[in-house]
């Protein structure tokens, strides 16, 4: 998984959430392409339709949403966005294996469905394994995909350990969280 948090208009993100989508997927298309990988950036300009539960009628990975990363003409790359306040949540999910393609069977859906389910994401989806000749090292991936955001956005990147204050309100915030599910919200 990925994420990057900021304010919007910390890099020139754009207008909107769309924007922010496609520099986001720049930043990454540069760093695969890095890794050595022949991706593909595809804005879709169909709405994209939400659905959860019994009702869904695919999964998140049997097709690609606006500004998402292909390889081959299948999608690699999933990502969401969140904005509250002055602050912007953008994650995703890079697929390195075939796992995902297990995930129906993990669904409250009927064997029918399981099925169209496991068949969508196999015609729809791709991994990195098998978009690069040679073997997916993590450290190598990481930083290429820095060097990718640093590249686009013109910035230098720097590794940093989180520091006391940060700290501090990560273990607030996570207690928080507990809190909250203890009271079912």
């Amino acid at each position: 998984t990925y994420s990057v948090v900021c304010d919007p208009d910390d890099f020139d993100m754009g207008a909107g959430i769309e924007d922010a989508h496609r520099v986001i997927a720049e930043c990454l298309a540069e760093g695969l392409r890095g890794f050595g990988v022949a991706v593909d950036l595809e804005r879709t300009r169909r709405p994209v339709e939400w659905s959860r539960g019994p009702q869904a009628t695919s999964p998140c990975f049997s097709s690609a949403a606006r500004w998402e990363l292909k390889c081959g003409g299948r999608k690699l790359v999933g990502s969401a966005q969140r904005r509250l306040c002055e602050g912007m949540l953008q994650h995703g999910s890079i697929l390195l294996g075939r796992a995902h393609e297990r995930l129906p069977q993990l669904m409250r859906i009927d064997q029918a469905q399981c099925r169209e389910w496991t068949a969508a994401l196999q015609a729809g989806s791709i991994d990195l394994g098998r978009c690069v000749p040679h073997p997916v090292e993590r450290d190598e991936l990481v930083g290429c995909l820095v060097s990718g955001f640093a590249q686009r956005l013109g910035v230098e990147m720097r590794w940093d350990d989180l520091g006391a204050d940060e700290k501090r309100r990560a273990v607030a915030l996570a207690g928080a969280s507990v809190e909250l599910e203890e009271l079912g919200v």
